[in-house]
């Protein structure tokens, strides 16, 4: 028989076995004793291990507990510490916004300020530029021009790098004629290079389209602002833009530009920073050639937001070159395009058949509305109808019959957006002048404020007198073709 090891161990202390029983009563009891004496020690052991194992566990659920409390607390004082941190984060992204906000109310005011006499100067020189001057007076007024043109592309800088860093900088992507483009961006550096002696170079490569569909204002502002980059640092030699077009599909494609100056070249440890904001070569770069270092900012950020990049090549010294990569696309056929073209440029002949627009000015400002109305009459429109508030629009409105109105915005008394909203509801379509805000307001919500009144257009003070004859012009062939 086998026995349990305990059992077994406590008959061999009794001299017993189990294959003998014990031999008396006396024998009988000490086993009987031995077994309850170790059912006891057991029970006691037993006791024991479960007292021990109940402390134990007490004693790991409070310390489990402690770690948990301890844990919940770490978590909620991190968690407060986290939302802390969020809070003032908050308070400053809006701080920032704020900051921001204010920096673009700022220079749009300051821009408002400084173009509304802009206007009336540039185009005034402009109309001295059109009469018979001796050549020192031709002198005294190209200095004018070129002095107020520089002022006007110092604030026209600063206040695009702003909306570019607010981003609110938004692309309006239409066709253009993209020679028309070069011509014009050739044509406003132009002055700068025969008054240094340096040639102007323009080269298109086969196979680029004539009419691509991407921003033109940008577009030429690139081409600009790389050109008298190029001016600005060439002595002698030539400045030179060369167009490339790399179709990448059967409508769409990359614009490669690239202009070359003969120029003093950029140091190679600066090539990495040339494109950073209100950056030049160094001090003396500022002192010798003046501007704000924000035209290649400029440049590099309207890249990228047309979907392209620039990089700059050059060797101190010798010159530099820069090439742009623009995506665009190709126009849709005339056969499947709604939208009827517009001249580009309408030819003398057909101006003067076309018949002739009774045009209202709205202008507070005194001079600007002289100036306006000079260069209404040297545009051959004759003198307009005047007017100086939106009040005064609607009494002569009610006298008069008028096809255009450029409405000035900020009027005394009414301004333009509301006198626009009243024209709108006392004529019909057919019976309502035609609205052209006049502005040197560049804040976004003031021009979506203008189309939603119902204006059809805007010029930007201060407006040269070309657009002004373009805008009227377009404006003629839309009339012509209603009454056609």
């Amino acid at each position: 028989m086998r026995l349990h090891r305990l059992l077994d161990r406590q008959l061999r202390k009794l001299g017993l076995t189990s294959e003998a029983p014990p031999p008396s009563l006396a024998a009988w009891s000490a086993l009987l004793d031995r077994i309850s004496a170790t059912y006891a020690e057991s029970d006691e052991d037993r006791y024991l291990l479960e007292r021990s194992l109940s402390i134990s566990s007490r004693e790991m659920r409070e310390m489990s507990q402690a770690l948990l409390s301890e844990l919940e607390k770490r978590v909620a004082e991190r968690t407060e510490a986290l939302e802390a941190a969020l809070r003032e984060l908050e308070k400053a992204r809006a701080a920032a916004e704020e900051a921001t906000h204010a920096k673009s109310r700022f220079l749009a005011i300051v821009s408002h300020e400084i173009r509304t006499p802009l206007n009336a100067i540039i185009g005034t020189s402009e109309l001295l530029q059109k009469t018979p001057l001796s050549a020192p007076q031709r002198e005294y007024v190209g200095t004018l021009h070129t002095a107020s043109e520089t002022l006007l592309a110092l604030v026209n800088e600063t206040l695009d790098f702003s909306k570019i860093e607010a981003g609110k900088l938004e692309l309006e992507t239409t066709e253009l004629d993209l020679q028309k483009c070069l011509d014009q961006a050739l044509d406003l550096v132009a002055s700068k290079a025969k008054a240094k002696g340096l040639e102007l170079r323009c080269l298109v490569g086969g196979g680029v389209p004539r009419r691509i569909v991407t921003d033109p204002t940008r577009l030429r502002q690139i081409l600009v602002n790389l050109l008298d980059n190029g001016v600005k640092f060439t002595a002698s030699g030539h400045v030179a833009v060369s167009v490339g077009w790399q179709a990448d599909g059967d409508a769409t494609g990359v614009l490669l530009l690239s202009v070359t100056d003969t120029g003093v070249g950029i140091p190679a440890d600066r090539l990495g920073s040339i494109f950073g904001p209100f950056l030049q070569v160094d001090a003396t770069t500022t002192r010798a050639y003046g501007g704000t270092g924000l035209g290649l900012a400029i440049v590099e950020r309207l890249c990228e937001l047309m979907g392209g990049s620039v990089t700059v090549e050059s060797v101190e010294g010798r010159g530099s070159t820069f090439r742009v990569r623009i995506r665009a696309a190709l126009p849709v056929p005339a056969a499947e395009s709604a939208a009827p073209a517009e001249p580009s440029s309408p030819p003398a002949l057909a101006e003067a058949a076309a018949p002739s627009l009774r045009i209202l000015v709205a202008e507070d400002n005194p001079v600007n509305q002289l100036l306006a109305v000079r260069m209404l009459e040297s545009l051959g429109y004759g003198s307009p109808l005047l007017a100086a508030d939106g009040e005064e629009v609607l009494d002569v409105l009610r006298r008069e019959c008028c096809d255009v109105v450029l409405m000035d915005l900020h009027m005394p008394r009414m301004d333009g957006i509301e006198a626009s909203l009243r024209i709108r509801d006392m004529f019909g379509e057919e019976a309502r002048p035609v609205i052209i805000a006049l502005t040197a307001d560049t804040l976004e919500e003031s021009r979506a404020a203008c189309l939603d009144a119902g204006m059809a257009g805007i010029l930007m003070k201060p407006f040269r007198i070309d657009e002004l004859r373009d805008c009227l012009a377009r404006l003629r062939s839309r009339r012509q073709g209603r009454a056609a």
